[in-house]
């Protein structure tokens, strides 16, 4: 199995000394490199063959410009945002650019380890502390992301297909809980971010926190430390 060629992009010394050192004990991942500035970062991309960017665009140096541009020159490689606190405009932000995954800065280690083989692996994760200030928050904070506020016709398949992606299940998991097909569950996937005017995880998500189709302790892919 080849190693997950992964780049640190953070200004902050203390942050990205920590993931420096965290991700160099992780067997499964190389650490190209870890860059303070966006320059840097863009050159580091165009010499080696990236497969996982953990960035926190609001360190000075980057911003949102530095994911959209990785992500539309190197479309492949996976992006997880990593930042100090939890704002909504933020953490909306970073996926409109092109990210897979957030966390926060003060996450536990083994929910940062989570997030690294999850977001490599192709799937999308939020931290338990993120996903409960999106439960509580409101459903306008919710829209800018394209999820209506309006009444959506999902029907009662589509609406446990959505709970299963939140509480997250893969494809094939969701497949063989509910006797279906992979390509059956890709199909009502698509036809179900069609509706409701999404294109990623996320967006699932934050339908299922806003329509309550989560229980109380149940978050996506990860739960509150």
């Amino acid at each position: 199995m080849s190693l997950i060629n992964v780049v640190v992009a953070n200004s902050n010394y203390l942050a990205g000394t920590a993931l420096k050192h965290l991700i160099e004990q992780l067997p499964d991942f190389k650490l190209i490199a870890w860059v303070e500035h966006q320059e840097m970062l863009f050159e580091k991309l165009k010499l080696n063959e990236v497969d996982l960017l953990v960035i926190d665009f609001t360190s000075e140096g980057f911003n949102t410009g530095s994911i959209q541009w990785a992500k539309r020159n190197f479309q492949k490689m996976k992006v997880l945002s990593i930042a100090p606190t939890f704002q909504k405009d933020i953490v909306l932000s970073s996926f409109k650019a092109g990210a897979q995954s957030y966390i926060l800065n003060d996450c536990g280690k083994d929910e940062i380890v989570e997030a690294l083989y999850k977001t490599a692996e192709g799937q999308d994760f939020l931290c338990g502390k993120v996903l409960h200030e999106l439960q509580v928050g409101s459903c306008a904070n919710i829209a800018p992301v394209n999820v209506s506020c309006e009444g959506i016709n999902l029907t009662d398949r589509e609406l446990d297909i959505v709970k299963l992606i939140a509480e997250g299940n893969s494809n094939k998991q969701i497949a063989d809980i509910l006797c279906l097909s992979t390509h059956t569950i890709n199909t009502h996937r698509k036809n179900i971010m069609n509706k409701l005017g999404v294109n990623n995880t996320a967006g699932l998500v934050m339908y299922a926190v806003k329509e309550n189709l989560l229980g109380p302790n149940k978050f996506l892919f990860s739960s509150l430390n």
